[in-house]
């Protein structure tokens, strides 16, 4: 029963982001996505975690912003349709199969591992391409493309 909960929530959620993407203007995805809880891996260890940069990423994609929702997070629509199909499945009580093949929970550990790994590059290279006086001491210093933009609308507010 808890699975199947779990699941309704992780559907919910994801369609949810995706509609409120669709729907609100950038001043309200900026604070859904910077209103919610910070992730507490990152904050831990001070690295990103397979699925950071998804929440603005999710919202990216349902306002129709592919390649700021790409530049958040390299696999943005396979991790949120994948989340999707996963969350649905197990809402429904029924088993993780794709092609005949039930999914075990080491093929889900190697999927979020191999996430891990494109978000990990992904934002290392993003870090060495913002670097201008000096290295950040970690790479949870430097703002994504969602991060600027939610800077940048803030800005627009405090002059306007």
């Amino acid at each position: 029963m808890l699975l199947r909960v779990a699941g309704g929530v992780l559907f919910v959620a994801v369609i949810g982001a995706l509609l409120a993407g669709a729907v609100t203007g950038d001043e309200t995805r900026a604070a859904l996505a910077d209103g919610g809880p910070a992730c507490l891996f990152r904050g831990l260890f001070g690295l990103v975690c397979p699925f950071c940069g998804m929440t603005h990423a999710t919202l990216d994609l349902g306002a129709g912003r592919w390649a700021s929702a790409l530049a958040e997070h390299p696999l943005a629509p396979l991790v949120a349709l994948a989340v999707a199909w996963v969350g649905l499945r197990l809402a429904r009580g029924r088993p993780l199969e794709l092609f005949g093949r039930t999914i075990g929970p080491r093929a889900l550990l190697a999927a979020v591992l191999a996430v891990w790994v494109v978000n990990l590059v992904a934002h290392a290279q993003a870090a060495s391409s913002q670097l201008v006086g000096g290295e950040p001491d970690h790479v949870a210093d430097v703002a994504t493309p969602g991060q600027q933009h939610d800077q940048a609308v803030d800005a627009e507010r405090v002059a306007g």
